[in-house]
């Protein structure tokens, strides 16, 4: 089975009120090694800068992710952020570095049995969007990387993107800050409804450390999180959520076992730091039990 993940590496300078540190993060990287856990082929699609080292190719290249020579650009350096994470977990972006755009080119005729497409920086254009979600494979879209904007500073911040941008999409994921830019609304109820209008099959609403809701079918679930955890580092924690879904879910097309399966792998890397935080599949066993418990079957709506 083979999964495309389209968004740019980057890499992280992280700060927390306890420590800093440097590594390299972006949705290619934590989708992708999250992807190869699963023993999934991963085929990137992205752009690095000559500023990438050579450990990090080769890291990479172990954990399932092979990038080559047309990956790299001859003209920027690989995007770069600054993330400070307060007490809160609330987190600062600043964009230090950007490279270059994912092209039209790049993405033509991809032959996967999924794509993720979660950037990070507006690297894909809204255009290369709709592209892409014409492709037979089964789409997964983390809007993230469209609604940011970053100003003189390089601060970030979301703007405002139409819903029908990602109304053909397979599977959606959004929390609830990107799902107002989206659809105007601040409640789980109207966010819901207001998507299902559209031809999404599957929608992820995740609400930080209080659940997530998944909505399938005409069905909502819940999945609420009752046992709290010792939170070291969010960073990439959606793309890992992106990666362990899509590959649960397309080999058992179970979205509950799916979800379960991707939240506890997301809720043990939280503990850690860095991309060697996420955990290999035998030590997720309890958690993934213990959330299957606490899934909230709710009726149709």
């Amino acid at each position: 089975m083979k999964i495309a993940v389209i968004g740019h590496a980057s890499i992280d300078s992280v700060k927390t009120n306890e420590e800093e540190w440097e590594t390299i993060g972006g949705s290619l990287v934590y989708s992708g090694i999250t992807l190869n856990k699963f023993g999934i082929k991963v085929k990137p699609i992205t752009r690095i800068g000559k500023d990438f080292s050579q450990r990090w190719i080769s890291d990479l290249s172990k954990n399932g992710i092979k990038l080559n020579n047309n990956d790299i650009s001859r003209k920027q350096k690989t995007t770069r952020f600054r993330i400070i994470i307060n007490e809160n977990q609330e987190r600062e972006i600043k964009l230090i570095e950007k490279c270059e755009d994912i092209s039209e080119e790049m993405i033509k005729r991809i032959k996967a049995d999924g794509i993720i497409i979660n950037p990070i920086a507006n690297e894909i254009s809204l255009g290369s969007l709709k592209k892409i979600l014409r492709n037979d494979s089964i789409t997964y879209v983390d809007p993230q990387g469209f609604l940011r904007r970053f100003d003189k500073e390089g601060m970030c911040k979301l703007t405002e993107v139409n819903q029908e941008n990602f109304s053909q999409a397979n599977i959606l994921k959004i929390n609830m800050e990107e799902a107002k830019m989206i659809t105007g609304h601040t409640s789980p109820e109207n966010i819901i409804n207001t998507l299902n209008k559209n031809k999404i099959k599957v929608i992820i609403l995740t609400q930080g450390s209080e659940g997530t809701y998944i909505i399938t079918n005409k069905r909502i679930n819940y999945l609420p999180f009752k046992k709290k955890i010792n939170i070291k580092d969010t960073t990439g924690a959606g793309d890992i959520l992106a990666g362990a879904f899509m590959a649960k879910y397309l080999e058992t097309k179970d979205e509950i076992e799916s979800l379960c399966t991707a939240t506890a792998i997301v809720r043990i890397a939280l503990s850690k730091k860095t991309v060697n935080k996420i955990p290999e599949l035998n030590e997720i066993e309890n958690e993934k039990e213990e959330l299957s418990r606490n899934i909230i079957r709710k009726e149709n709506y």
